[in-house]
């Protein structure tokens, strides 16, 4: 008798031998046991279910466990057909040794012959040009690509910056736009290096902006650099807002440092620090800059609250000029008197309202003439460093912008000072008629500018002006005395500034009309500035009488200020030697001609030494 199993197996074999199956789609969905899943009618997914004596019953199913397909209805053309799987080929060790090499090339700066020192950078050299000759096309082999990442990542860990005796500042855009880059693009991002002579290196990642009004449509445009994260620049205190200066109007270089000098021997709250260094902007040396602690709220800067409820602010004088995103307002009873609100950058409703009742409160009480009042409502203090400071440079800008104001803790102060490249003298009347006065060494400038005019109209005031000058003169002088902040500019940086003037194509470029027209030599533009500075403190300090009045006229008085000082002796020596200056009195040769003989020589020299030492000015 046949046994039941042994007809299940020859059906199945049968079926196997006469009709070779292909996978069908449901065998793709089999269970984890490998067996095709049974239709709800028992039979197997994909078959017909028709009557066949090769069928296997379903009393033989649930006997045997086994489950079949109708093998005699499949066709070729009915079976399911299946693409073949597409696996990717994983890289070879070489190609990924390939592919680092690639990274790490990338990773070296493009500017690094500009950046580095010639003996760091042959090395580096030398590996980039193995890799361009029989490296980058070839095959990768990744024994020699072992050895060249190894021999390149030896010589790119020892590149070292270059150094010079100011600090060097080393900045690389990301999509490499910095020489092109312009104020319309704003912020563009970038990596920063600022070595300083000793080698020690601050840098980080951040962005870079061009900044400034007019000085950003010139040439030698200045740029503001902000850090991802606060830095410590060059020991000035943390922050991530830098400004870079070129001094591009200035053929001196010298106008902004002497003004920012005078200001911290002054003592405002705070005045920017800076230091001179030299810019490379994507592989391009860009010439001598000044790096600025920008005027901005800060703990370092000007440390007002951040509370809106304390209400503090930050405003700057500005005549005309429009930016967008920025608040202006006007003094309620002088609409002429315009400013910007620098903080906060957004100011509400109800803090614009604030804002516009302080500064209105403090105009109008300079109006009663109430020195108490006004001390109330304005540091006085402040206001008078101010105005000297700019009467004093005489500085072009004071009546348009960058004079600002802060409110702090129930009054208004005057500061930081700001921006004095146009100044000492430095303007062309013969584009600017308004210049011809202004840059004259008598006159006042500063004194009919906005709260300047208002409060000097008040005694207390014009006196507390005076003792500030009486206790800084020699502050003053020392400025543009021999051996004096001239004399020591020039001796370190006068190389710096001669080889920036000869990169942007000599001292005489003319940048913008509204500059004087630079003398031919670097020398001739530094006398020009230290006649000026004479001239005009000796005339300023008449006017304020800081040495008192003079009942009769001084013997020795070259520069008629009314006292006898060691600017008399400089200025009588520059006239007898024929050095160009500014000063000329009408009775210059009276004043100078100690020994009455009708010339001046090196003997009145000589007599006006001897006066100074007896009136204890040696």
């Amino acid at each position: 008798m046949e046994r039941p199993h042994t007809k299940r197996l020859a059906v199945l074999l049968a079926c196997c031998l006469l009709f070779p199956m292909r996978p069908s789609a449901a065998a793709f969905a089999a269970d984890e046991t490998g067996i095709a899943p049974v239709s709800a009618a028992g039979t197997v997914s994909g078959g017909t279910g028709g009557d066949n004596d090769n069928d296997v019953s379903e009393s033989e199913r649930s006997e045997t466990g086994f489950q079949t397909t109708d093998c005699t209805t499949l066709t070729e053309a009915e079976i399911p057909r299946t693409e073949p799987v597409q696996t990717e080929v994983p890289p070879t060790p070489a190609e990924l040794k390939k592919t680092e090499a690639e990274a790490l090339i990338q990773s070296i700066s493009p500017y690094y012959k500009t950046y580095y020192t010639d003996e760091t950078v042959r090395p580096v050299k030398k590996c980039l040009d193995e890799w361009k000759k029989t490296l980058r096309d070839a095959e990768p082999d990744e024994e020699k690509l072992t050895g060249f990442i190894t021999r390149l990542k030896a010589a790119a860990d020892k590149l070292t910056y270059r150094t010079g005796k100011v600090p060097q500042i080393y900045v690389t855009t990301t999509d490499g736009v910095g020489r092109s880059l312009r104020r319309s693009m704003g912020y563009v991002t970038g990596s920063f290096d600022i070595v300083e002579p000793d080698g020690k290196i601050t840098g980080g990642s951040g962005q870079i902006k061009v900044r400034g009004n007019s000085t950003a449509l010139v040439l030698r445009k200045p740029y503001t650099i902000k850090f991802d994260e606060k830095k410590d620049v060059l020991q000035m205190g943390k922050a991530k807002k830098w400004a870079l200066l070129p001094n591009a109007f200035d053929p001196t270089m010298m106008r902004n440092c002497i003004a920012f000098t005078l200001a911290q021997k002054l003592g405002f709250a705070f005045s920017s620090e800076r230091q001179y260094t030299e810019l490379y902007l994507d592989g391009s040396y860009r010439g001598c800059y000044e790096i600025y602690e920008p005027v901005e709220v800060n703990k370092e800067r000007v440390n007002i609250s951040k509370d809106a409820a304390d209400g503090e602010f930050l405003i700057e004088y500005e005549d005309n000029r429009e930016k967008e995103g920025v608040t202006y307002f006007t003094i309620t009873s002088h609409p002429l008197y315009r400013f910007a609100v620098e903080y906060p950058k957004e100011p509400t409703e109800e803090q614009l309202a604030h804002i516009q009742t302080v500064t209105d409160s403090c105009y109008d009480v300079l109006r009663t003439k109430d020195y108490v009042q006004i001390q109330e409502l304005i540091d006085t203090e402040s206001f008078a460093k101010l105005y000297l400071l700019n009467e004093f440079m005489k500085t072009l800008d004071f009546g348009m912008s960058s004079v600002f104001f802060y409110w702090k803790e129930g009054k208004l102060y005057a500061g930081p000072p700001w921006d004095f490249d146009l100044s000492a003298g430095n303007g062309n009347p013969e584009t600017h008629p308004s210049y011809t006065n202004k840059i004259k060494t008598d006159g006042l400038l500063a004194a009919n500018q906005h709260f300047c005019r208002r409060l000097l109209m008040v005694p207390e005031f014009r006196d507390e002006v005076t003792a500030l000058y009486q206790k800084h003169y020699a502050d003053f002088e020392q400025i543009y005395l021999p051996g004096g902040l001239m004399d020591q500019l020039a001796d370190e940086y006068m190389d710096i500034f001669l080889h920036t003037h000869e990169v942007w194509g000599g001292i005489e470029r003319k940048y913008a009309n509204y500059m004087r027209l630079a003398d031919p030599t670097y020398e001739e533009n530094m006398e020009f500035l230290r006649s000026w500075l004479l001239a005009h403190n000796a005339w300023l300090s008449g006017y304020y009488e800081i040495f008192g009045k003079p009942e009769a006229p001084v013997e020795g008085d070259i520069d008629c200020n009314g006292a006898l000082t060691l600017s008399d002796a400089v200025l009588l020596a520059r006239i007898i030697g024929e050095v160009p200056h500014t000063t000329a009195p009408e009775d210059i040769g009276v004043r100078g001609d100690l020994d009455e003989n009708g010339l001046l020589t090196s003997v009145d020299f000589r007599l006006l030494i001897d006066l100074l030492n007896k009136a204890g000015n040696p």
